[in-house]
């Protein structure tokens, strides 16, 4: 697996790029570095074109002068794509990486699906009837736990 680089705005971003098929943009979890799942990026390039940027203030990419929001990071992200010419991608995001991916998913055209595992950031993005939607999915989800034992 090999690795590469881009500058965008100042930042030195580090990722991986393999496999052939639709894109699909890996966002790991905090303190953590796109590596840590080269098993699952490598069986995941047997169907897809794997994207796997180390998050900037991870791994081998820089970090940034300021702190970023999950909108600064998904603006960011944005630019990304763009420079690699991706027309349209699926998004995975795992903890922290959620919030990026769903932050990006919410504004990006080309985001086609979005796949969140144990995804941080929500809540703090959506708008008060987005919030109270969410929170209700997640009651029906779990009242229908109780009584069907999914």
């Amino acid at each position: 697996m090999k690795r590469k680089e881009l500058i965008i705005n100042g930042v030195k971003l580090c990722f991986y790029e393999l496999g052939t098929g639709k894109s699909l943009l890996f966002f790991h979890g905090g303190r953590l570095r796109a590596l840590t799942f080269k098993k699952t990026i490598e069986e995941l390039s047997k169907n897809y074109h794997i994207i796997a940027p180390d998050i900037p203030g991870y791994g081998d990419s820089s970090t940034p002068k300021d702190v970023w929001t999950f909108q600064d990071y998904s603006n960011f992200f944005i630019s990304f794509i763009k420079q690699l010419k991706v027309k349209e991608l699926i998004v995975v995001g795992y903890s922290f990486g959620g919030g990026i991916a769903y932050n990006m998913a919410s504004v990006c055209e080309k985001v086609e699906k979005l796949i969140l595992i144990d995804s941080a950031g929500i809540e703090k993005t959506l708008d008060s009837q987005q919030k109270k939607d969410f929170d209700r999915l997640i009651f029906t989800l779990h009242i229908l736990n109780i009584y069907y034992r999914f």
